[in-house]
């Protein structure tokens, strides 16, 4: 059974501005949008342009406003073409004091591949976790 208040809006052409398919979840469903034009439900439209900000771009004191990697045709977006950015976080920090502008990062140890976030990784029996096998 469709779910009504998702799947029946407008149709409107989304345009992946990048040149590589971005990828969003959303109501429990995955969706794929290839590079250029793709038809899609409004509501999956504006869930897409609040899902791909392009990094160091969203304003600090309006986290509304922000380069989007999707625009829509029929809204009047911007679908010129554009790629990601380099940028390490979302925020657009030239805006702050000069004394915030800097951003320290941190090393850490990824105890989690990426391959895997279920965390079926084997837990050490050491500190308590797991059984031990002979």
């Amino acid at each position: 059974m469709p779910d009504y208040e998702f799947d029946c809006g407008p149709v409107v052409t989304l345009v992946n501005r990048t040149s590589k398919s971005l990828e969003m979840r959303f109501n429990g469903r995955s969706f794929v949008f290839k590079p250029g034009k793709n038809l899609t439900n409004a509501v999956y439209a504006d869930r897409a342009k609040r899902t791909f900000p392009r990094m160091g771009t969203v304003d600090l004191m309006h986290p509304e406003v922000f380069e989007h990697l999707v625009g829509v045709e029929e809204w009047g977006d911007d679908c010129s073409p554009i790629e990601q950015s380099d940028a390490i976080e979302s925020f657009d920090r030239s805006k702050l004091p000069a004394d915030r502008q800097q951003v320290d990062v941190i090393p850490t140890r990824n105890l989690i591949p990426t391959e895997d976030r279920a965390g079926r990784l084997p837990l050490p029996v050491d500190a308590g976790f797991g059984i031990k096998t002979a």
